[in-house]
Formats: C-alpha cells, structure tokens, sequence
C-alpha cells in the first residue's frame, strides 16, 4: 500500500468497509465520496460503472470540467447534494505490481528517480506515482493526452514517455 501522508484515514468501526488485496495485476484506488467543490480543489476519479475501472483522474479542475467528463453524481434520496469520488492518495498494488515497481529503479531512465542514479553523477528526474503510473493506466486517458500534458520534471526531454 502507498499512502500519501497529507491525511489520516478513519473508519468507524460499525462501518461496512472491507479492503480485500488486489487480484493479480492489480492496482486499486481508495476513492471517497465528496462535495463537488471538495473535489474542484483534489483529483477525482471518473469510474466505469460496469467495471469500476479507474476511466480517468482530474485534477484541480472546475465544475464545468468535471461535469463534462461525468464525474459529478446525484446523491439518492438521504443524499440531496452531488458528489464527485475524491482520489485519498490511498493506493494498494498487488504482489506483482509492487515486485514491477521496485524494478523499475535499476531501469533507465527511471534509475535517474533513485539514488542509483544520481551516486552515478546523472541529472535527477521526477517521477510521480499518480501521474506517470495511475494516470497512464486510466482508459480514457489517449497516449496522446497523456504524452502532452505537462510534468514537474525540469528536464521532460531526458525520459520518452
């Protein structure tokens, strides 16, 4: 599990939240429901209905956005507001995957992430687990979205992504 530090998680105890692991290959993302104007400020989460497949992450993006890509939902009837499924920076990996992940550091250009890299002398890059990872699994995220959006990295031209 990766977990960001920014916010504690609590479950009441009476409540019905059970966490199993993730199947093999797996990646799944602990979402929470939330005020749509919560959300404009976060990442939420557009989620396929049949599937509950993470269909793409939005960040920092304005009502009208959201609404767009149909993220904003209609509480039932004990629920008047809408809500959004807020990203909580809650992420398990299955076995595989987190085995995939740690191998990744002795990988060019990802060994530029680590130390590994820069006791070599090499210029450091950025990589960012929700944006180079989640992000480019998303499947309504297009390579081409996903290639032109902007990263954090002050040198993009060192990694082809």
């Amino acid at each position: 599990m990766v977990a960001s530090t920014e916010a504690i998680l609590l479950f009441p105890k009476e409540s019905n939240f059970t966490l199993k692991p993730p199947s093999d290959n797996a990646i799944t993302l602990l979402t929470l429901k939330t005020p749509v104007s919560v959300g404009e400020e976060h990442g939420v989460c557009k989620v396929h209905p049949e599937t509950g497949e993470i269909a793409n992450i939005l960040y920092r993006k304005p009502r009208d956005t959201l609404a767009h890509h149909n993220t904003i939902h209609k509480g039932d009837e004990s629920e008047e507001d809408e809500y959004v499924l807020l990203y909580s920076g809650t992420v398990f990996f299955s076995a595989d995957v987190t085995e995939t992940l740690l191998n990744l550091n002795a990988t060019p250009p990802l060994d530029l992430c680590t130390y590994l890299g820069v006791d070599n002398g090499s210029t450091p890059i950025q990589f960012d687990l929700y944006k180079d990872i989640l992000l480019c699994l998303a499947t309504d995220v297009t390579k081409e979205e996903y290639t032109s959006m902007e990263t954090l990295d002050s040198h993009p031209e060192s990694v082809k992504r």
